[in-house]
């Protein structure tokens, strides 16, 4: 039975969710940093990325059972297909055979292989729930080209600037699977899993720059692009050598030997120019489409999770109180969110 190595988790309680994925081997020949002069390797072709459909939600369901430790409601994948975000969900699915267009009416059934589940929250940030692959289709990057295909998608959708993610603390080698794509980690939170030994989380999170539209072969929204005077977050990005032919290697699935190709990937011509906005920037902590969040049972409340507004139609009676270093701070008329205290400032609502 496929498996994954367990990377960055979240509480698990009520339809809170967690974020697994396989080990630093699904980088490719290079797994530097996405934002830190990573080269994106190409993407299989037999190898699609598609958004999740009712017709996937068993096959997803399946994925994390084989993935994670705990199972899911059927309130998370309610969630997943009828909230606001849902663009930032995507499936890679695995044909025998590169897909055609149209289809081949004898083409075999594709299998979803992987997934990644984010939510986009106040403060531009992209927040990664779920990211899953399962072990035979790792070492040809498509866990990062998951993630990296999201962050594209949500900063020209939903102007994100940043990423954010929980690793359990014992997880080396998802932390370390972070810090290879260009995350930092930006402090810990105890007694953050009540079922694990050690019980922290570290809170690791990335800036989105230029360099992640460079290797889709696009050109950035304006609200990608550092101000020149402020410092930048991420360092500069050395040229990479270009992919002029295609490779084939080989993966072991079902104790079988499976061709996979790798198609060649573009880069962002120099006579394209960045996409220009007239749009106001949304206020850093205020959601202006999502009428509810993700909520625990936990008090204090954790980062990110809801400490008021409305449950089912009815005024909240869980917790208020944020755990230390955030606030609850209003969000709509149905949702307030603890949010970091640094990314509120001296706003008040």
């Amino acid at each position: 039975m496929p498996s994954t190595a367990h990377l960055a988790l979240e509480p698990k309680e009520k339809t809170t969710v967690e974020t697994c994925i396989q080990s630093t081997q699904d980088a490719g020949p290079d797994s530097r940093g996405i934002s830190s002069g990573f080269a994106l390797p190409p993407l299989p072709t037999n190898v699609e990325l598609v958004p999740l459909t009712e017709d996937l939600i068993p096959s997803f369901k399946r994925l994390n059972s084989l993935t994670l430790p705990v199972p899911y409601a059927a309130s998370f994948y309610r969630e997943t297909m009828t909230e606001p975000h849902h663009s930032v969900t995507l499936m890679a699915v695995w044909h025998s055979t590169p897909p055609t267009d149209p289809p081949s009416s004898g083409a075999e059934k594709p299998r979803l292989v992987g997934a990644i589940r984010c939510r986009i929250l106040p403060g531009s940030t992209l927040y990664l729930s779920t990211l899953c692959l399962l072990a035979p289709y790792r070492s040809h990057g498509i866990a990062t080209h998951l993630l990296q295909r999201v962050v594209i998608k949500a900063s020209k959708e939903h102007s994100v600037t940043n990423m954010a993610a929980h690793v359990w603390e014992a997880n080396d080698d998802g932390l370390e699977w972070y810090k290879k794509r260009g995350f930092e980690a930006v402090g810990k939170e105890d007694q953050y899993y009540s079922k694990l030994k050690p019980s922290g989380a570290i809170l690791m999170r990335r800036a989105i720059g230029v360099g992640d539209f460079l290797r889709e072969g696009d050109c950035p929204p304006t609200s990608a692009i550092p101000n020149p005077k402020q410092r930048s977050m991420l360092p500069k990005t050395p040229s990479s050598k270009s992919v002029n032919e295609t490779k084939p290697s080989q993966s072991r699935v079902s104790g079988q030997s499976v061709q996979i190709t790798h198609r060649p990937h573009s880069a962002c011509l120099p006579n394209q120019h960045p996409r220009s906005s007239s749009q106001r920037p949304q206020d850093p902590t205020r959601t202006q489409t999502e009428e509810v969040g993700p909520s625990s049972t936990r008090c204090p409340v954790p980062l990110y999770y809801k400490c008021g507004g409305y449950d089912d139609g009815k005024p909240w009676t869980g917790c208020t109180k944020c755990v230390a270093g955030a606030k609850c701070v209003w969000q709509n008329d149905y949702y307030y969110q603890c949010v970091a205290e640094d990314s509120v400032g001296s706003r008040k609502y």
